[in-house]
């Protein structure tokens, strides 16, 4: 169910109008995940924290 979620995300985005209503929720990669989720585990910053993520 994710997947589906992220891929009709990913069509809402060519859309100009809905890009700029949905652009917080862009979806990021598997990896870049886990290093940003890395970072908040070994106390360190990440683009996760901040107030437009949560």
């Amino acid at each position: 169910m994710v997947y589906f979620s992220a891929e009709l995300l990913k069509l809402a985005l060519r859309i100009p109008v809905l890009k700029q209503l949905l652009a917080g929720y862009e979806p990021i990669k598997r990896t870049a995940f886990s290093r940003e989720i890395r970072q908040i585990l070994l106390g360190h910053d990440s683009f996760l924290l901040q107030d437009q993520y949560r």
